[in-house]
């Protein structure tokens, strides 16, 4: 019965660091996507200031 219990403890801790890896993965991942989209909204105001 303890060694389950145990057991059961080892397992939820691996799948909440997996868990906890993965959110931080999409966390960079869209960090990544809002500093792409902030370069390119500067690059059209670089580019509208050239013309202009």
């Amino acid at each position: 019965m303890q060694s389950d219990l145990t057991r059961d403890q080892g397992e939820s801790e691996v799948k909440l660091k997996f868990f906890e890896k993965h959110v931080q993965d999409i966390h960079r991942s869209v960090q990544i996507l809002r500093d792409k989209h902030v370069l390119t909204e500067n690059t059209y105001r670089i580019r509208d200031f050239t013309i202009v």
